[in-house]
């Protein structure tokens, strides 16, 4: 399967030779059907946590003989430093690698850079360090701090830290710098790694399309920028897909920062108008989602990762986004010297979304929805972009 760079969000470059296209080392996984009780049991895992599974499949992976050891630096989020004791399994190892994250690192979404780590570290052989838990105020010092320091790979976990790590790339021309959900690209050293969003909301789309019964159906969000609009327009376009008598509507927190009670309030309002089916794109605030919607007889599509954790008796399924095998992949084209200042763009084709396991429907509405979402997948529908800048 293929990471394949296209002419998608911000992406300067036409395709590069196929034959040269870099390779994603963790695919996502089909939908399956599953109950509440046994995603309460936890048999079903997130999809950050199966790409560590799954490395067992390739020449190093999750058991290879290394070291690990934790730290944290006063003010400036925690940090985990991951060290391979062998030599590289493949590429030519150019040296640490420095994963950094707004979010937590034990948070849903803040997994998948812990796992990019692992994968990091079994199959190309870098020792990786991972920071979570940044203010805004932190990010700019600590990208600043890895490049100082001699990391000559930086990897920005979010585009809520795009300006930081612009101005950071500058500064430090001789450490690349790339941003995962970004859309930043400047010679020499500044990357971006994104996705063709509206495909990702397309697959929610499918999923609330098929299993609302009032026809209402909504998505709750952080803040107003191009990845949320297009996941958000690609849900639209999913749902009218499958169920053209339902209606959508999109509500905003206006703050990256987690705020769980607006959130449920919020949810709680979305509910009270008749929508009962609600895609959250609202991230560390998704725990205030998945209270509003069970305070409110809704039911729940997720994002990013597997959240059954979050409410495992009222999640219909999540729309999954290989974070961690894009990072492995960057982390890859960096060691073989191919890492461009452009941006990457990623979809169906390359194997980057999927839904995790069906639950708290119908077997016979599963089944459509797996159905259709394979449709999706293959290219069978016409999917609709937004053209987009930050």
């Amino acid at each position: 399967m293929r990471l394949r760079p296209s002419r998608g969000i911000g992406n300067r470059d036409g395709p590069r030779d196929p034959s040269k296209e870099p390779r994603l080392g963790v695919s996502p996984p089909g939908p399956t059907t599953m109950n509440g009780e046994q995603m309460r049991r936890g048999c079903v895992r997130s999809f950050a946590l199966t790409a560590c599974a799954v490395t067992a499949a390739f020449a190093a992976g999750c058991g290879s003989s290394s070291s690990s050891s934790s730290s944290a630096s006063a003010g400036s989020g925690s940090t985990t430093s991951t060290s391979s004791s062998g030599a590289a399994a493949s590429g030519a190892n150019k040296g640490k690698i420095a994963i950094v994250a707004s979010r937590s690192l034990s948070s849903n979404l803040g997994k998948p850079a812990t796992d990019a780590a692992v994968l990091i570290k079994g199959q190309l052989g870098n020792p990786v360090t991972t920071q979570g838990s940044l203010t805004q105020s932190q990010v700019l010092p600590t990208l600043e701090g890895y490049a100082a320091r001699g990391y000559p790979l930086v990897i920005v976990d979010g585009a809520e830290m795009q300006q930081q790590a612009t101005v950071a790339a500058k500064s430090y021309p001789k450490t690349k710098f790339v941003v995962v959900n970004g859309n930043a690209a400047a010679s020499p050293n500044l990357s971006s790694a994104t996705y063709s969003w509206e495909q990702s909301g397309f697959l929610a789309g499918i999923v609330a399309g098929l299993t609302t019964k009032t026809n209402k159906v909504s998505t709750m969000s952080t803040i107003k920028i191009p990845p949320i609009e297009g996941l958000y327009y690609g849900f639209q376009q999913g749902v009218k897909q499958v169920n053209p008598k339902a209606q959508t509507i999109n509500t905003y927190t206006g703050t990256f920062s987690p705020d769980l009670n607006l959130a449920a309030n919020l949810t709680s309002t979305q509910g009270s108008k008749g929508n009962d089916v609600v895609f959250t794109v609202a991230t560390d605030s998704d725990p205030g989602v998945f209270r509003g919607a069970a305070q409110s007889n809704m039911k729940v599509v997720g994002y990013g990762v597997n959240e059954a954790n979050l409410g495992p008796r009222i999640i219909l399924s999540s729309t999954l986004v290989n974070y961690a095998g894009t990072m492995l992949t960057m982390a890859r084209l960096f060691n073989e010297g191919q890492l461009q200042p452009k941006v990457y763009t990623y979809g169906f084709k390359d194997h980057a979304f999927a839904l995790a396991p069906l639950t708290n429907m119908p077997e016979e509405t599963a089944k459509q929805i797996r159905s259709v979402s394979k449709q999706a997948i293959d290219g069978k529908f016409e999917i609709k972009t937004l053209s987009s800048n930050f």
